[in-house]
């Protein structure tokens, strides 16, 4: 219950060729984790019946000087959905069994969701959590809007946790798309980014901040022409609304978005040295992108903060300050 969603991993040099001497055997690998491959990238455990999906970037595997797998874990919605949209490309002898499995879920549907709501009241907090993001995920999937905004108002921040955790992207590579998207949910998403539970929060601050991905284009509900300006436009709300939040009121994941996106130069700056490590590791890292070829910025921040005294100097504006040229920084 405790696994990441997510888990990546990096073959590097001769250790991987070893390992792994052709990129067929990289796709082998979910075989050892004991895990039954269903389609191409879809891996079902054997024990507990948990889906799996596997990826593997081999950038022309085995002379590139790395392979990145990528092992995420589905939500049992994502992955009926997967076998969904796999009906229109499989092979007609995949397709039965697909069918097959569909059907065996819509039959006990039923019985799966009275299990999910018992699981809600369980005395692990893990198991709370994980419960919620199957629900979650399942009303998503079902457009059912109630049913996720009475999960992300639950008094219980495992549950509002576990609710959020099911609007999780995949990589953009190999993204799962469910049909209910922040048109619908940002207000929702909004209210969780001041959740009083940081992780709460920090897990709203992730979803709102993405909303210029391309992969979050169908999850956001924009569509028609020009997505990328919509996109703006989206994004240009949702801050307005946060910067309505007057700055004494504003936790950890308001300030992080803020300042992620478009926050000023004193935000900037007063970011630099927040009382809150991932607050002044965000303000950071905007620092070192907005100073890419605009040498009056550098200026400019490099005079404010050289007035800071030694003592009182964060890691954050100490690493800033010594950086010769940030122009050259590199901040992938």
């Amino acid at each position: 219950m405790e696994a990441p969603r997510e888990l990546r991993g990096t073959l590097l040099g001769e250790d991987k060729v070893r390992s792994y001497p052709d990129v067929d055997a990289v796709w082998r690998m979910p075989e050892s984790l004991g895990l039954i491959q269903v389609s191409f990238v879809l891996w079902r455990c054997r024990d507990c019946d948990t889906y799996y999906q596997f990826y593997v970037m081999d950038r022309g595997w085995p002379r590139s000087a790395s392979c990145q797998t990528y092992l995420w874990r589905l939500t049992l919605a994502e992955a009926m959905e997967k076998y969904r949209r796999s009906l229109t490309w499989a092979e007609p002898r995949e397709r039965p069994p697909m069918r097959q499995t569909l059907r065996r879920f819509e039959e006990r549907l039923p019985e799966w969701m009275r299990a999910m709501q018992a699981c809600l009241s369980h005395s692990g907090s893990a198991v709370r959590e994980r419960a919620a993001q199957e629900l979650a995920s399942h009303f998503r999937a079902r457009s059912e809007l109630a049913g996720v905004t009475a999960l992300l108002g639950n008094a219980d921040a495992s549950i509002r946790r576990g609710a959020l955790l099911a609007f999780e992207s995949i990589d953009s590579i190999h993204f799962v798309s469910l049909e209910l998207g922040p048109a619908d949910i940002v207000s929702s998403l909004l209210e969780s980014l001041m959740d009083p539970d940081a992780s709460v929060g920090r897990q709203a601050f992730v979803l709102l901040s993405r909303v210029h991905d391309e992969v979050y284009r169908r999850f956001l509900g924009i569509r028609g022409a020009l997505p990328d300006l919509q996109a703006k436009r989206a994004q240009q709300q949702i801050r307005d609304q946060l910067k309505a939040v007057p700055a004494g009121q504003r936790n950890a994941a308001v300030r992080m978005f803020l300042l992620s996106n478009g926050g000023s130069f004193d935000e900037l700056v007063a970011g630099l040295s927040d009382s809150e490590k991932e607050v002044r590791q965000c303000a950071f890292y905007h620092a070192l992108k907005v100073s890419l070829g605009n040498t009056p910025f550098v200026t400019q921040l490099r005079t404010t903060l050289r007035a800071i005294p030694e003592a009182d100097r964060t890691w954050e504006v100490a690493a800033y300050l010594a950086r010769e040229n940030p122009d050259d920084w590199d901040d992938d």
